[in-house]
């Protein structure tokens, strides 16, 4: 099953199958269900996805740029204003969905997210100044 999802070219794909398909087995062995992981002689047996970089702005003169073509922008507000976090803050794009206007102070220009709502269960604070050249 698993050579035929990788013979269509989609190694991640296959690379978390392989993963889901183990942890089900996994499951079976400890509930007595199944006495062999078969995933467990594929690993580094079948093709690894090729992981290409992301490019990142490192210049401030880029980065404003793109701010000013997200303000430019003609899209709907709340989506360039999500667009403008995700560039000035880099928070995951969950935390960013489900953000909660309480959790903004304008006046400090911070975002604090609660311990409850991240990954680590630790709350964060997102300062947010934005000094950056214009276009």
């Amino acid at each position: 099953m698993l050579r035929e999802v990788e013979a269509t070219g989609k190694y991640e794909t296959t690379r978390r199958l392989r993963s889901m398909t183990g942890s089900v087995f996994r499951y079976a062995i400890v509930t007595g269900r199944a006495s062999v992981d078969p995933t467990y002689a594929l690993q580094g047996a079948l093709i690894q996805p090729q992981v290409a970089p992301r490019a990142a702005l490192k210049e401030r003169r880029k980065l404003g740029r793109l701010l000013c073509a997200i303000d430019d922008s003609t899209g709907h507000p709340g989506t360039r204003i999500a667009l403008q976090l995700l560039a000035l803050l880099a928070p995951r794009p969950g935390e960013l969905r489900q953000a909660r206007w309480e959790e903004f102070d304008l006046e400090e220009r911070v975002w604090r997210i609660p311990a409850e709502r991240m990954k680590m269960r630790r709350p964060i604070v997102f300062p947010y100044q934005r000094k950056l050249p214009l276009c």
